[in-house]
Order: structure tokens, then C-alpha cells, then sequence
């Protein structure tokens, strides 16, 4: 029969583990203090004055051209393209006619087969952003 001592039976803090659980315990109050201070809520200054629509629209154009210069560089159209003709069609309330000239070139890069055309067109439409 296996001995058990005394201070097995009977559970006495370790200091220790104490100090464990003191620095947990302020490492996540450090923690959710600093989550909370950058919660301002203030708009970045350079959308200051904006609505909603002018920042999706100037997001839209910045997402749409990024993705239209990576095809400009590689030739590849691939997931690029996901997408492509609903960001044209949201471009379409401010600014109408841009979204005509791009709905064209997009018909036309659908079409190309080969990593020259893809390249060409989306240069093309790229620069029109």
C-alpha cells in the first residue's frame, strides 16, 4: 500500500502558482485596456466629410485597379476577374460613363486568349481608373 503524506491530502497554495495567476490576470487586463483604447470611433482624416457611398466608391476603383494592374503585369486573367462586373456596375452611380468604357474593355478582356490581349486590355482599363 502505497503512503500518502499529510500536505497531499490537504491543498496548500503554492506561491508559485499564485504569481502565475497574478501576472495572467494583469497581462490580460494589460491586454483588453489596449483593445479598448483604440476603439476612438473617429473617421481617419481623409475621410473626414465623406458618406458611405464616396468610400465604397473610392474603394471600389482602388480594388478594382489593383486587380487590373496585377493582370497589366502578369497576363493572367484567374481569380481576378471574380467580381469584376458588379465593381463596374457599383462605379456606375458616380460615374456613368466610366462605368460604359469599362464594361466595354471588360467584354473585351473576357474574350482575350492570350497573355498579350489579357495584358493590353487590362492596362487599358487599369488607366482609365
Amino acid at each position: 500500500m502505497k503512503k500518502i503524506h499529510f500536505l497531499q491530502l490537504i491543498r496548500v497554495p503554492n506561491s508559485e502558482n499564485m504569481m502565475k495567476r497574478l501576472w495572467g490576470s494583469f497581462a490580460i487586463l494589460a491586454l483588453i485596456v489596449a483593445v479598448a483604447s483604440g476603439c476612438s470611433g473617429d473617421p481617419p482624416p481623409e475621410n473626414a466629410g465623406k458618406t458611405a457611398a464616396e468610400l465604397n466608391v473610392t474603394t471600389d476603383k482602388a480594388d478594382l485597379k489593383a486587380r487590373l494592374e496585377e493582370m497589366a503585369e502578369s497576363g493572367v486573367k484567374g481569380s481576378g476577374m471574380a467580381g469584376m462586373g458588379e465593381s463596374i456596375e457599383r462605379l456606375r452611380a458616380s460615374d456613368p460613363a466610366l462605368a460604359d468604357e469599362l464594361t466595354t474593355l471588360l467584354a473585351q478582356l473576357e474574350a482575350a486568349n492570350s497573355e498579350s490581349q489579357v495584358k493590353s486590355t487590362a492596362r487599358q482599363m487599369a488607366d482609365k481608373l
